[in-house]
C-alpha cells in the first residue's frame, strides 16, 4: 500500500488502484489471431489485425484502471468508477461481514491480490477489489479499521 497511498482528503486513510499486472494474461488473446494462418491466412494481414486488437486492448485497460480508485476512509471503502458516468459505492465497516484475500500464481510474483467484501442483504453479496497491492496488509488495515468502528 506504500506506493498508491495517496492523501487526497484529511478522511482518506488511503487510495488503490487496481494494479496493471492484473490484466497482463489479457494480451495473450490477440495471438489466436495467427491460428489463421495455417488456414490460409496471410500473415501480412494478420499482423496488423494483432496490433490493433493489441492496442485496443491497451488503451481499454488503461481506461479502466484509470478511472477506478478504492478510497479507504475512516468509516468505509469507497469504491469509485467511471469515464462519462461516474458511480460510487460506499460500504460502511459495520455492514461488512467478512474478507478474503485471494492471489494467484501470477498475482504472486508482483505482490497484488484480490479482496473480496461479503456484506448481508446486498446483491451481489460480495464485492471485489481487484489487483491491489499488498492484499493481506489491506485486508489487515480493514479488518483493524472495522474492529475500531465497532468499539
Amino acid at each position: 500500500m506504500e506506493r498508491n497511498e495517496l492523501k487526497q482528503n484529511a478522511d482518506d486513510l488511503g487510495v488503490l488502484h487496481p494494479s496493471f499486472f492484473q490484466y497482463l494474461s489479457v494480451f495473450t488473446i490477440p495471438l489466436a489471431l495467427f491460428l489463421l494462418v495455417p488456414l490460409g491466412v496471410k500473415v501480412f494481414y494478420v499482423l496488423p489485425a494483432f496490433w490493433i486488437f493489441e492496442m485496443l486492448l491497451l488503451v481499454g485497460i488503461w481506461m479502466f484502471l484509470a478511472t477506478t480508485t478504492y478510497v479507504i476512509k475512516s468509516d468505509r471503502i469507497e469504491i469509485r468508477t467511471g469515464i462519462l458516468v461516474k458511480r460510487s459505492t460506499a460500504i460502511p465497516f459495520d455492514k461488512i461481514i467478512n474478507i478474503a484475500s485471494k492471489q494467484n500464481l501470477v498475482q504472486k510474483l508482483f505482490k497484488i491480490g484480490d479482496l473480496f467484501i461479503e456484506i448481508p442483504g446486498v446483491e451481489p453479496s460480495e464485492i471485489a477489489l481487484s489487483g491491489v497491492e499488498g492484499p493481506d496488509e489491506t485486508a489487515e488495515l480493514l479488518f483493524a479499521l472495522k474492529k475500531k468502528g465497532a468499539a
